[in-house]
């Protein structure tokens, strides 16, 4: 989808090639407008007015669904 003059948040993070196969290795982004009707993964985006928030935490905590077709999925 291509979206022109929408407000909203995009998220993003970095994966280290090591993680790829249970990540996307390198970086992810997502968007959700500001009235949370659409959204979605961000391949490109253009931007004028941006306020930019950076955390540099090293943790990560991932909770994964405890389910069998889950723990037959090869990574």
């Amino acid at each position: 989808f291509d979206f022109d003059d929408v407000e909203g948040t995009m998220v993003g993070f970095w994966s280290p090639l090591a993680m790829n196969g249970v990540a996307l290795a390198g970086w992810h982004l997502h968007f959700i407008s500001k009235d949370g009707k659409t959204g979605g993964h961000v391949l490109d985006f253009r931007t004028s007015e941006v306020a930019v928030t950076i955390d540099r935490s090293l943790d990560f905590h991932w909770c994964i669904p405890d389910t069998g077709e889950y723990r037959k999925t090869k990574f």
